[in-house]
């Protein structure tokens, strides 16, 4: 948004840019669920910018490359693509890896139970849904899309490029957590340094109350 106000003709020393701000006494940092199970959370309205399908693909190809390794997916929202999203899961003989909750109110409870956050969109701004994987301590795997590089990197995740093969590299990503949970701790560690130096709501207020005393 601020990228198109500038290319529109808006004074850059006119535009503030206030990050979202997360709870981060709600959204706290807990330990990992740990156990042979490597549980992934999906959190998002089942549209097609989500491209929920794509989930099924990540599955498949953790399955034929890790088949000693177990995991589950939980899939946390309700939308237009949720009967497909089904029927794929059907089909590909994968029902016992996923659990499909409809919508959750509160994702806490769900960040808390998984040990990772992956998106799929091919559209985005910055997630609500990635800060707040961050102020739980959790690692997140995107796509690289919209402006989510703006918050996750190397150092907190994995950011997966669109293309073929688009499943098996967020596969490989999936994989490398799977086998390192010392790394998959550090980036938990630095996602939450990241959510209260950057993304908390009292840093948010504080900017819009200054942004708002300054302009009246």
């Amino acid at each position: 948004a601020r990228k198109n106000l500038i290319a529109l003709g808006t004074r850059e020393d006119r535009i503030r840019l206030i990050l979202n701000g997360i709870d981060l006494d709600h959204f706290r940092p807990v330990p990992p669920p740990g156990g042979p199970v490597f549980r992934m959370l999906f959190a998002g309205r089942l549209d097609s910018v989500k491209r929920p399908l794509l989930l099924v693909d990540i599955a498949r190809a953790l399955v034929r490359t890790q088949p000693s390794r177990e995991f589950r997916i939980t899939v946390a929202g309700d939308g237009p693509e949720e009967p497909a999203l089904r029927r794929r899961i059907r089909s590909a003989g994968v029902e016992h890896l996923f659990e499909c909750k409809g919508y959750v109110p509160d994702l806490a409870p769900l960040l808390a139970g998984c040990d990772a956050l992956l998106l799929t969109s091919s559209n985005e701004g910055i997630p609500l849904t990635i800060l707040e994987a961050f102020a739980t301590a959790r690692p997140v795997i995107a796509s690289r899309a919209g402006a989510i590089e703006e918050a996750l990197d190397e150092n907190t995740g994995a950011l997966i490029d669109f293309g073929a093969r688009e499943a098996e590299r967020f596969a490989e990503a999936i994989a490398k957590l799977m086998d390192n949970p010392d790394l998959a701790r550090r980036m938990g560690t630095e996602a939450r340094r990241r959510a209260e130096l950057r993304y908390s709501q009292q840093r948010a207020r504080q900017l819009y109350q200054q942004t708002l005393e300054g302009s009246a």
